[in-house]
């Protein structure tokens, strides 16, 4: 066979018989994140820890494929802005364990994702923030029925969802389920999705405690409701229904397969609360790092 890009044209071939390719001799992950192969193959063992960033296309051209199979833990990057980068299928970073196999593609200028084994457990483990709704439920000192359910916005439009007054103490109940296969670091935080109210004139904080306790399967309900905690204080945005988020980071972190409960409390007559109008909750979702 002639040597990549000599001019030696093959023409079109029938294979008859098996094709082989040469496996090339092993390679050390390099400490500076360019790994060079050899011309010796077109598949390769890497041994090592250090991160890959990019694969050196010298004595490779455009359409050139090759197999990597890593003989450890490492991180392959991906698009790491360097000149011939690694482009992964999922657009994130791989960490790899020992048996996985990357193949790739090389376009002229990078190397692209054709496909993955991780026969070793690796690579394909990744996380993901997911948004769990919680069920919300009317609780004490709320406004009348007839009115709890729409707020009359300044352009006389009506908008669905749980309204907190000004004026008197409320409440608004939740609780979901907590998803299984939960992130050693869940991160979990309540949002929260309100809306002001027409009429209310200028930037100013509103007293809302998050409140929150959850309880294991088979955990009797006295004991799963001490482990509780309150966040309080939020500053509201500007007024005249204005849609704003409030994200509240639970100090307790739940376990996967809790059911998660907790209350939303406004207290108008708390030093922290100087809004002058009712606030519409349109929104309560857990929000959680869980494993893939």
């Amino acid at each position: 066979m002639t040597a990549a890009g000599a001019a030696d044209n093959l023409g079109n071939h029938i294979a008859t018989i098996r094709v082989q390719e040469d496996k090339g001799i092993d390679v050390a992950s390099p400490a500076g994140g360019i790994i060079t192969l050899g011309t010796d193959g077109d598949t390769f063992d890497v041994k090592g820890t250090n991160t890959i960033n990019e694969i050196l296309a010298t004595g490779w051209q455009a359409g050139s494929q090759l197999s990597i199979q890593f003989d450890g833990i490492l991180t392959v990057t991906h698009n790491s802005g360097g000149t011939n980068d690694i482009l992964l299928g999922d657009q994130a970073n791989m960490t790899t364990a020992a048996g996985d196999v990357l193949t790739l593609f090389f376009n002229g200028t990078d190397w692209v994702e054709v496909s993955r084994s991780v026969v070793g457990g690796g690579g394909g483990a990744g996380t993901l923030i997911d948004s769990i709704p919680c069920w919300m439920e009317a609780a004490q000192g709320l406004l009348a029925t007839t009115e709890i359910h729409n707020m009359t916005t300044s352009t006389d439009h009506k908008v669905a969802g749980w309204i907190m007054p000004d004026v008197t103490a409320s409440t608004i109940n939740f609780k979901c389920k907590v998803p299984d296969a939960l992130n050693a670091s869940p991160a979990a935080k309540i949002r929260v999705t309100m809306s002001t109210y027409t009429g209310a004139v200028a930037t100013a904080d509103v007293n809302l405690q998050v409140l929150t306790w959850h309880i294991a399967d088979g955990e009797d309900m006295d004991v799963g409701a001490t482990n509780t905690e309150t966040e309080v204080d939020h500053a509201v945005g500007a007024a005249n229904d204005t849609l704003d988020v409030y994200e509240e980071a639970l100090t307790t972190q739940p376990v996967g397969g809790d059911l998660l409960m907790g209350q939303i409390i406004r207290n108008p007559a708390a030093a922290g609360d100087d809004f002058t109008a009712p606030l519409l909750i349109t929104n309560i979702e857990l929000i959680i790092t869980r494993d893939t």
